[in-house]
């Protein structure tokens, strides 16, 4: 290009649009720079199957030689459908449908516990409807059917079902998985504005925005920026305007102005709804909505930050004729700029009146263009001068630049007449390297309709700490607007109202033991055993006893002993196969996690709550061994009770003890594989007690799993129902009474589906089945529809999910 000049673009023929009045001078000006663009791109545009969209009773003669679309017909443009998805919602409820239909495809397609189904919700449903969703606002049926269709997948893996017990409160399920619940997103698309506040002014889309955001706040188009800093103006919203559904959500979003560092910063605060000018009641002046509120009346006379009220010529505040003179006619005008002045912190006034520069504040050069070359003011050098560390960077027209590089050779000093303020950005990061970025640095901060780092994204609900407003990201959106449950205390009171656990167990029961179990769920291997785990925590497994609460089922006696009422603690500790593992167990000594001689006494709640909530851990290094063990017994013990279930075959101490030795093998090869690529020092130290289940060597990829626990599994008696996962290919006799011993993998050898779950492909060369008599497909389906039929309705609806429904793979709870 002349004078060296560079063109980049990444458009593509599909994704370019230009908008233009239906005038021949206006088509000739976009073909004129279309024909520019064709040339140093060495592309050609195709304008016979190029599409142009007119309003009704256009003049369509200066498109010639161009589709124009015809009012009845719909066309597709960054997969956003025109013109139907900006007015009538048509395209999002298809979207809403088409999700609908995802999760059905998935509920078939795949064997997912509760943490696959959030992944899936997240991710390959959800995530579908956030772009469309910033410009087509459907129904409000639309919206209902989806969110009933998303909680029947999460609990009953399919979006179809009639019948649905909710096991956990929807509040539970959106908070994040950090403080107990799932982290599941819904819909939401308020990025769009923060992307409109950061972009550049002259950006097309930016306009064209600013336009319709005026039409559905009614402001002023230049007011847009300050409306939506400002939430409590976003109040009259027009109804059914393309954004006016978006603004509803974001006047509830918690931004704030931070505390200023400089005198531009100083100047650029807001008068109202700004929690540091406080009026004489003690709350800040409002916007509107209250008794007496004046705020947005001022903003539409141009006065609504200190520099309006602030003359920069003579460092004083501005004649008081001249302000009222501004505020032409509203009421009170001279008492209420009264209370305003006194509201406005002393210490501020004193800078403004000194005009000096404080510490670390950022200004370059007095020169024409764009600078490259940043200072920080470091301390003043007498009246006039100051001496400042240099920083540069590349040019660049985007408003946010790249990052701030330390030039010390630059480093000076500064005369105060020929430097300016600029707007510098700081980025959150999580090493001890600052990172600076500046924001239109073209300008002063004054110049700019609104200056980034004056905001901040304020802490409220589940976000704990403010987050810089150019770094604010979907998920922090949703922990703002999440409503914080405290599941602590309450889960904590109704295990103790269960008298499941004693109080004196759970003393070190706290909001942060609390958040590091919920941590610890997160980092174990095998996701889905993990969402076991959270259930029980949550008290929210369907055992009989569970189910006899909500449901017409009325017998909630374990089906093994037949004895006692099957609740959580029977299963974990007390039925006779699982008691007589936990004797095994302790035997091997203090080299295994979760052993010492006093299991009734110590082991109990640790076993039911986790080491960290029953006070016997402090870290989740500590725990995060017994933490999979804990999980690898559970799948072990649930797979064993759904089989019972499925078949009415019993399970033995021997058969538990082999589950769980093999789901135990295939957690640990899993986390060797993944700890490869980063954490394998805290696999080492987790592990480093117990070399009676695994040694972990200190190079990475060292580990050996002992034979031991294998060749205990091996141990049978006569009356098992199901050897272990057997290392030889002896097959076992057959006694009369048709208790046929089986390895696991022999049990289900005519269900390939199982088969391949049991039996991982790293694991297929070493574990041969043995010779059994096979079983017909539909001799077991005979023995499931006959235990289906003898259970109520609405003891199938709260067992419906994969873990639970006889009708699925049994695998579902092993795997």
């Amino acid at each position: 290009m002349p004078d060296g000049q560079q063109l980049k673009s990444g458009a593509f023929a599909d994704d370019t649009a230009a908008v233009t009045e239906t005038t021949q001078s206006s088509v000739d000006a976009i073909k004129h720079e279309v024909v520019v663009f064709e040339q140093f791109a060495g592309a050609r545009i195709n304008w016979s199957k190029s599409i142009a969209l007119t309003p009704p009773g256009a003049d369509t003669s200066p498109l010639r030689g161009m589709m124009v679309q015809e009012e009845n017909r719909q066309t597709k443009y960054l997969c956003i459908l025109l013109p139907g998805a900006l007015t009538t919602g048509e395209q999002m409820e298809e979207l809403l449908h088409e999700a609908v239909r995802k999760m059905t495809d998935w509920s078939k397609g795949a064997s997912l516990g509760i943490m696959g189904r959030i992944l899936v919700a997240n991710n390959a449903v959800s995530s579908t409807l956030w772009y469309v969703r910033a410009v087509s606002s459907p129904s409000k049926k639309p919206w209902k059917d989806y969110k009933i269709a998303l909680r029947r997948f999460i609990w009953r893996n399919d979006p179809q079902a009639h019948h649905l017990i909710y096991r956990v409160r929807w509040e539970k399920l959106t908070q994040p998985r950090s403080k107990g619940g799932l982290g599941l997103l819904t819909a939401l698309h308020m990025r769009t504005i923060l992307w409109l506040l950061l972009e550049d002014d002259k950006e097309p889309w930016k306009m064209l925005t600013i336009q319709l955001m005026a039409e559905a706040i009614r402001v002023h188009p230049a007011d847009v920026d300050i409306a939506l800093l400002h939430p409590k103006p976003l109040r009259g919203l027009k109804k059914d305007a393309l954004w006016t559904a978006t603004l509803e959500k974001w006047r509830e979003q918690p931004l704030q102005q931070a505390a200023p560092r400089s005198c531009d910063h100083i100047l650029q605060q807001t008068l109202f709804g700004n929690r540091l000018i406080i009026s004489t009641q003690g709350d800040p002046f409002p916007w509107q909505d209250c008794l007496g509120s004046f705020g947005r009346q001022w903003l539409t006379c141009g006065i609504y930050r200190v520099v309006d009220l602030w003359d920069l010529n003579t460092g004083t505040w501005k004649l008081e004729v001249d302000i009222l003179n501004q505020l032409r006619h509203q009421p009170a005008k001279e008492e209420r700029l009264h209370q305003i002045k006194t509201a406005i912190p002393q210490e501020w006034v004193d800078l403004l009146h000194q005009g000096c520069r404080l510490k670390n504040e950022w200004v370059v050069k007095k020169e024409e263009g764009t600078p490259t070359i940043f200072f920080t003011v470091q301390y003043a050098l007498g009246n006039e001068w100051y001496y400042g560390k240099a920083w540069e960077t590349v040019l660049t027209t985007n408003p946010i630049g790249q990052p701030l590089v330390r030039c010390s050779l630059r480093d000076g000093m500064l005369h105060k007449d020929t430097v300016r303020s600029v707007s510098v950005l700081k980025d959150y990061t999580f090493s001890s390297t600052q990172i600076f970025r500046p924001y239109r640095p073209w300008q002063t901060p004054l110049q700019l309709s609104w200056d980034p780092s004056v905001w901040e994204w304020g802490k409220a609900n589940s976000l704990s700490k403010p987050q810089r407003i150019h770094q604010v990201t979907t998920k922090i959106m949703y922990r703002a607007m999440n409503p914080p449950t405290d599941m602590a205390d309450e889960m904590r009171l109704r295990w103790l109202k269960r008298q499941w656990v004693k109080e004196e167990d759970v003393t070190q029961w706290t909001q942060s033991t609390w958040e590091l179990a919920c941590q610890l769920l997160t980092m174990l291997p095998d996701q889905k055993q993990a969402g076991e785990l959270w259930l029980s925590l949550q008290l929210a497994q369907p055992t009989y006893q569970w189910m006899t609460e909500r449901s017409s089922y009325e017998d909630s006696h374990c089906r093994h002993c037949h004895q006692q009422s099957e609740t959580l603690p029977h299963i974990w500790l007390d039925c006779a196969p699982q008691s007589r593992f936990w004797e095994w167990w302790q035997s091997l000594g203090p080299t295994v996690p979760l052993a010492t001689p006093t299991i009734a006494q110590e082991l109990r709640p640790a076993i039911l709550l986790g080491q960290l909530l029953a006070g016997q851990a402090t870290t989740v290094q500590t725990t995060y061994a017994a933490a999979t063990v804990r999980a690898a017994l559970w799948a072990a013990a649930w797979a064993m009770r759904i089989r019972e279930l499925r078949t009415g075959k019993t399970g033995s101490f021997h058969t538990r003890r082999a589950w769980m030795i093999r789901n135990l093998k295939v957690s640990l090869m899993t986390d060797v594989a993944r700890r490869k690529n980063g954490g394998w020092r805290f696999l080492q130290n987790a592990w480093a007690a117990y070399g009676g289940v695994v040694e972990i060597g200190t190079e990475v990829g060292e580990w050996r799993w002992k034979m031991q626990l294998e060749e205990e599994a091996m141990q049978t008696d006569p009356d098992d129902d199901v050897c272990p996962p057997a290392m030889d290919n002896q097959s076992t006799e057959l006694s009369e009474d048709d208790s046929r011993q089986h390895t696991q993998k022999d049990l289900f050898r005519d269900r390939p589906d199982i088969e391949t779950a049991l039996h991982p492909r790293h694991l297929q060369d070493e574990v041969q089945p043995t010779n059994c008599q096979q079983q017909s497909n539909e001799s077991d389906q005979g023995n499931i529809d006959e235990v289906i039929a003898r259970l109520p309705e609405d003891v199938l609806d709260s067992l419906g999910t994969p873990e639970y429904d006889f009708s699925e793979d049994v695998t579902d709870s092993y795997c």
